[in-house]
């Protein structure tokens, strides 16, 4: 099954194991179909060991290279870009509720402002040092085997995993110089991509889209799906949920966000937002609110 041919709401990834709080993976296929750009509710530590060729983030595009750290925060749309398979792919990452990093403070340090710190101005890219990556990739392979936490000692083991995972990244983070440039993989796509994410809570049609870069409808779906893994309609869709589910986090009546994230009819916000999440608005917001309180 091709990638734009699965649901929507696999562009938003979720943790594995069915878990809402933290995961771990670590990996290496020697083929491996990458599954494009998504974006999540969580932060995500990914760090690159070897077979990945390009990785987006927003209008970005960076060339991966060994040992490469990346700081995702969430509801940013990022992910692999690639023509054809990965080959000999290695990389490991952490994935980590906004609820639950706020804990690994334990009262005394606010992780989430430290982290934030770390990325500001949108640099969300560093070299490693290959020791501290390995180490890295240990700690996560380690968290990745251990069983679902079920006693106070199972989540301490667990805390201290990540927290080391996180000392190391914090300090590869205070000592990188200089930004990773960015490069320019398919400029007419780039600058689709810019526009886009500029305007896509206004009404934009491909037939629109098309025009604006004189291309055919044709050319620009075909060229937009190899370089997103998503169609142009799915991507605008994914980017607006996105936009819901931040703003779900605030205040503002269900009806506004639904009118402020470009949707004219809120009984369409309502199917888009199922359709992408596998829930409702009202429920993720619920959720939102336990997880504070807990």
């Amino acid at each position: 099954m091709r990638f734009q041919d699965l649901p929507a709401r696999y562009a938003f990834s979720a943790m594995g194991n069915g878990r809402s709080d933290y995961d771990g993976f670590y990996g290496m296929e020697d083929r491996m179909n990458y599954f494009g750009f998504h974006c999540h509710d969580f932060y995500e530590i990914y760090i690159h060991f070897q077979g990945g060729k390009f990785y987006a983030i927003g209008n970005e595009m960076f060339q991966l290279e060994p040992n490469m750290l990346i700081i995702m925060p969430p509801f940013h749309m990022h992910g692999l870009q690639s023509k054809g398979e990965l080959l000999h792919y290695e990389r490991a990452f952490l994935y980590l509720s906004q609820e639950y990093l706020a804990t690994l403070g334990c009262g005394h340090l606010d992780m989430i402002q430290l982290i934030n710190e770390r990325i500001r101005d949108n640099r969300f890219v560093f070299p490693m040092d290959p020791a501290a990556a390995k180490a890295c990739g240990q700690l996560i392979r380690e968290l990745q085997s251990r069983p679902q936490p079920g006693t106070s000692w199972d989540r301490f083991v667990d805390f201290s995993l990540i927290l080391s995972v996180l000392r190391i990244v914090i300090e590869a983070t205070s000592s990188a110089v200089d930004p990773i440039q960015t490069t320019i993989v398919n400029p007419t796509m780039h600058q689709v991509l810019v526009y886009i994410n500029a305007h896509y809570t206004e009404p934009l049609t491909l037939q629109g889209l098309a025009a604006q870069f004189n291309m055919s409808v044709s050319t620009l779906s075909h060229e937009f799906i190899e370089y997103t893994r998503h169609s142009v309609y799915n991507y605008i869709l994914y980017r607006r949920i996105s936009l819901a589910k931040q703003k779900l986090y605030e205040d503002s009546p269900i009806g506004e966000i639904s009118f402020q994230c470009g949707f004219g009819d809120y009984s369409n916000f309502l199917r888009a937002f199922h359709k992408v999440t596998g829930t409702s608005p009202r429920a993720y917001r619920q959720v939102i609110q336990e997880n504070k309180r807990d």
